[in-house]
């Protein structure tokens, strides 16, 4: 009796959270960016500054040699700009600016010879009288704008590494944020330091730093801290999802640490968290099938199937757990129903997947 080939023999590869979806998280507040021209040409080294109208924090930066700016975690509120020259004489002036409350906004472009067509205006104008501030009141609040400066250059630094996937130093502007915000329940941040520092291959300390923001999370989800209006994140089924993405995550840094089971063990928390939990049950079901539990595999990848059908390693793994149960009868080879079904679906949704040479000697092997 001819004994057919078993093809399945390398590691399956787990799924991670893409770095952009993660990172976007980093801050509640949004993105903002935009241009400085003068007829219409590049206005670089000017500062400008954007101030909240209704708690007198300010954000400040320069522009580049493209006349660009950006600011990183500014919240969504009224504010004053005002831009200006390296003498600090004030160029443009506009006293009303709305910046909306989301992860990303581009402003239309200043053009400081038309500075009508932004609704600004050149130079600047008096101020309304308003009420005067003591003195400890004025050294507060230059105290708290200075810290934020300081804060906003630290994630400007952050996302400009990240960018350049320099995660060392990504991890040192994240560290140092942290310590600046001593006992912050901001625990995106922390997820944000554990993700940088497993691209980093710093795989012990990223466990760490994902049990405190697992742990900081907790306190919204179960009500021992309150909902803070200004930090998005702070809501309990948003700290939930951050949970069930910690976990995951954790347990990619585990799997490298050589612990499958600890890993298997985050995955199926995160799984039972999750809103969205296929990602979960696709490295449930890859890491079961490294270490060969096949019928746990198989459960943890109908799972996944279940909450995204989309997916298609998870029909892959499937496919070739069930051909690995087959048999050879009379020379052909007899696999439990639905394997073929399971193969051809990867390759429907993969054609050219990294599985899909191994699919398709598979089904050849059937006849199918």
């Amino acid at each position: 009796m001819r004994k057919l080939p078993i093809v399945v023999t390398l590691m399956v590869a787990l799924f991670v959270l893409s770095s952009q979806q993660l990172f976007a998280q980093v801050i509640s507040g949004g993105r903002i960016h935009g241009t400085v021209l003068n007829n219409g040409a590049p206005a670089s080294d000017l500062q400008i500054m954007f101030t909240n109208v209704d708690t007198n924090r300010q954000f400040k930066t320069n522009t580049d040699k493209r006349g660009e700016y950006v600011f990183a975690g500014m919240p969504g509120g009224g504010y004053k700009i005002v831009i200006t020259n390296d003498k600090k004489e004030p160029l443009y002036t506009n006293l009303q600016i709305s910046v909306p409350a989301i992860d990303e906004f581009t402003f239309p472009p200043i053009d400081l010879s038309k500075p009508e067509a932004s609704g600004g205006f050149a130079g600047k104008t008096p101020a309304p009288a308003a009420k005067k501030l003591s003195k400890e009141e004025i050294a507060k609040i230059k105290a708290e704008n200075e810290k934020l400066n300081s804060l906003n250059s630290l994630i400007i630094k952050f996302q400009s590494a990240r960018q350049a996937q320099n995660w060392k130093e990504a991890e040192d502007a994240l560290k140092q944020l942290l310590a600046a915000v001593p006992g912050t329940s901001r625990w995106e941040f922390y997820q944000a330091l554990g993700e940088t520092q497993s691209k980093a291959g710093d795989f012990q300390d990223a466990t760490q730093t994902f049990e405190k923001g697992i742990q900081v999370a907790q306190q919204f989800v179960s009500g021992s801290l309150p909902p803070d209006p200004k930090a998005p994140s702070s809501d309990p089924a948003k700290a939930k999802t951050g949970i069930g993405q910690m976990l995951t995550s954790e347990g990619n840094a585990w799997f490298n640490l050589k612990n499958p089971d600890k890993a298997a063990e985050l995955y199926g928390k995160a799984a039972e968290l999750s809103p969205a939990p296929a990602v979960a049950y696709y490295n449930l079901c890859a890491i079961q099938f490294n270490n060969n539990n096949l019928t746990a595999a198989v459960a943890a990848c109908e799972k996944s199937i279940a909450a995204d059908p989309s997916m298609a390693n998870p029909w892959f793994i499937k496919g070739s757990v069930l051909y690995k149960g087959g048999k050879t009868d009379n020379g052909k080879y007899v696999t439990p129903q639905g394997t073929a079904e399971a193969l051809n679906k990867y390759l429907e949704l993969a054609p050219n997947g990294e599985h899909a040479a191994e699919a398709k000697t598979m089904l050849q092997i059937m006849g199918k």
